[in-house]
């Protein structure tokens, strides 16, 4: 860090982290001090052997550094610690100097018998992240226990949606009710929005023409183009109450078995599927679920009308 004191500014750095080479100097400009520090973090940012001791802290304590440093700036930064917290416990709180690819490797077997596949990847994926970050902030210089193991492979789930038919059938049902999950559910479909999206619409969410999502699970706002028709109707019914239970009622009332996981995500999956078969472009339909990565989207790529369409021409009986 750079401090202003009587006799310039001192830059006081330990780019290696509490136990690392500590580096004092004291220039006559803060700009002098800013290259100095930034020379010293870019060269000298690993420790020397000689400087490295036996890490002897818990994963606990890392857990809890992790969040202190970085995790509490992120969105979901304590749903974070809670399953960090939880999964050091259930490994035992070892040593970081005691961790390794075979213990966790271990554990990953012993807990594949009572979850998923996809909740262990995502374990894995919390771990690694956290020695990650903490080596990236000079606080852990031992090695990443994580890091060479692959993630589990995983089916791809089935992608659901409902057809024109159905869409129908849905709303009429939903109009039955006094709920406003006929409203969310309408938007849901219009708009590709997820449920907690919709059913937090208020009045400066709802201009022009345009519906604007806000706090969304990627973090980035989307303002997402509606009917007339549509934007009245929202309107009409603020505040939204969320209509959650009576959405999943009338599914049961159906009859419908839907994919596992895919209640009202069914909505936006349908939006989705429409969108391609109707002819629309990939990358808009990135930009308007607001995925971060094309890949998510590209689940919906073989429901466009000219999908492979090759094939009919070039196969050998054509």
């Amino acid at each position: 860090m750079i401090k202003k004191t009587d006799k310039g500014y001192s830059v006081d750095v330990r780019p290696a982290g509490r136990n690392g080479r500590r580096f004092r100097k004291t220039f006559a400009t803060r700009a002098e001090a800013t290259v100095y520090e930034r020379y010293i973090r870019e060269n000298h940012s690993n420790p020397e052997p000689w400087e490295t001791k036996t890490d002897k802290r818990r994963l606990s304590d890392l857990a809890q550094l992790w969040y202190e440093q970085h995790g509490q700036q992120l969105k979901s930064g304590a749903q974070r610690l809670s399953k960090l917290e939880y999964l050091i416990e259930i490994m035992g709180n070892p040593r970081a100097d005691q961790f390794t690819q075979k213990d966790f490797a271990n554990f990953r077997t012993e807990r594949l018998k009572t979850v998923t596949a996809n909740t262990v990847n995502h374990d894995q994926a919390y771990l690694r992240g956290m020695f990650n970050e903490l080596k990236r902030l000079g606080e852990y210089h031992g090695p990443n226990p994580i890091d060479g193991i692959r993630s589990l492979k995983i089916d791809e789930p089935e992608l659901g949606f409902l057809d024109s038919d159905r869409v129908k059938t849905l709303l009429d049902e939903l109009d039955q009710s006094t709920s406003h999950a006929k409203v969310i559910a309408r938007v849901c479909l219009a708009t590709g929005a997820r449920w907690g999206e919709a059913s937090t619409l208020n009045a400066n969410k709802v201009r022009a023409g345009k519906v604007h999502f806000s706090a969304t699970k990627s973090g980035k706002n989307r303002s997402i183009p509606i009917s007339n028709d549509l934007e009245a109707m929202i309107k009409e019914n603020l505040p939204i109450v969320d209509g959650l239970n009576t959405f999943k009622r009338t599914i049961d009332k159906l009859g419908w078995q839907l994919p596992k996981g895919q209640s009202t995500h069914i909505l936006r999956h349908t939006f989705a599927s429409h969108f391609m078969m109707n002819g629309g472009n990939i990358l808009t339909l990135q930009r308007v679920l607001g995925h971060s990565s094309l890949t998510m989207t590209m689940r919906y790529a073989h429901l466009a009308p000219e999908h492979l369409s090759e094939v009919l021409e070039l196969n050998p009986l054509s």
